[in-house]
């Protein structure tokens, strides 16, 4: 990436105007995305092969990552209101992710009971057992 192209993401772009909505800058950033995929790349390495060795190494650059993109929010928040609430931070992000997740925990739910259920006790983690027999 050029120092010029770096630049031009940076400038406001002609079809936004200054009435709340969203900032007046773009705000994707290809090297942090980048970072991010790196690290789910090094996790899922880790549960597959077994390398690199501590798959937390993936962990942290996500966190650190995640932590920039936070914090950028926040900052453009603070310059577009002059004040940051922390409430409707909140909100937003459980409004993006929680579907999502619920739809995730659905199906790890729908395909993972069945197959614990069939395979032997015996070869159940422990604590598995308890989630397996519950009946609520």
């Amino acid at each position: 990436m050029s120092v010029q192209s770096a630049l031009e993401r940076r400038q406001p772009s002609p079809e936004a105007s200054g009435t709340g909505g969203k900032s007046a800058t773009r705000t994707f950033r290809s090297d942090i995305e980048g970072l991010c995929e790196i690290a789910v790349i090094v996790v899922i390495f880790d549960h597959l092969i077994g390398w690199p060795s501590g798959g937390f190494i993936g962990v942290d650059i996500f966190f650190v990552s995640s932590g920039f993109h936070i914090t950028s929010l926040l900052l453009k928040e603070h310059a577009r209101t002059g004040r940051i609430s922390l409430v409707d931070f909140y909100r937003r992000r459980v409004r993006r992710i929680l579907p999502v997740s619920l739809l995730v925990l659905v199906v790890t739910v729908a395909i993972g009971y069945p197959a614990a259920t069939e395979c032997p006790r015996s070869q159940h983690p422990p604590g598995w057992r308890l989630l397996v027999t519950f009946r609520g």
